[in-house]
């Protein structure tokens, strides 16, 4: 579903996470202001298996901060990814997941929580995860590559993070849709 990702960041990020704000250079010494948005579910596979989280936060890159800020070497590579795609990218040792929407707008996932059977977040303060755990807990890696793909899950749309772009047929969405809703206990 591309045509969810192909419009300004600022709808898609209203639109995909608890929270969001538009990233404002350190030097600006201005704090952003954070706005509520709509948080949709993530799900992603584990060593342990599918786990379903929400979007908690995402910080937005307008075309401009992005290219001003990476004009010769990110805002390339993100403004030719498709809408949807994710790429990585690593600094001073961590790895964060950034989603391209349009032109080199982008959206880095700040933080996600993780959700049970039913959808809904888990209380427990481990249940909370960084920008810098997310590509790990993903098997990414800086300049990696993916894809969200869309779903239903519990009758909302939710998205599926898959590495390098591998599109999941109907019947594996079904299989790991069945999987979120039926975690086997440890």
């Amino acid at each position: 579903m591309p045509e969810f990702f192909d419009r300004p960041g600022i709808e898609v990020a209203a639109d995909l996470a608890a929270h969001w704000y538009t990233h404002i250079p350190t030097k600006e010494k201005i704090k952003p202001e954070i706005h509520d948005g709509q948080a949709k579910i993530l799900a992603i596979e584990t060593s342990t298996g599918v786990q379903g989280f929400s979007i908690a936060e995402v910080v937005l890159y307008t075309q401009e901060e992005t290219v001003a800020r990476w004009k010769d070497s990110r805002a390339t590579e993100i403004d030719h990814l498709d809408p949807g795609e994710i790429i990585c990218y690593g600094f001073r040792g961590i790895v964060n997941t950034f989603i391209k929407s349009r032109g080199a707008e982008n959206l880095m996932i700040s933080s996600l929580r993780q959700v049970d059977h039913m959808g809904d977040p888990l209380l427990e303060n481990e249940a909370e995860f960084s920008s810098s755990k997310v590509a790990p807990m993903a098997g990414l890696k800086h300049k990696s590559q993916g894809l969200l793909t869309p779903f239903e899950f519990r009758g909302k749309q939710a998205f599926l993070l898959t590495v390098a772009g591998h599109k999941y047929p109907e019947t594996e969405l079904e299989r790991i849709y069945q999987e979120l809703m039926n975690p086997q206990e440890e």
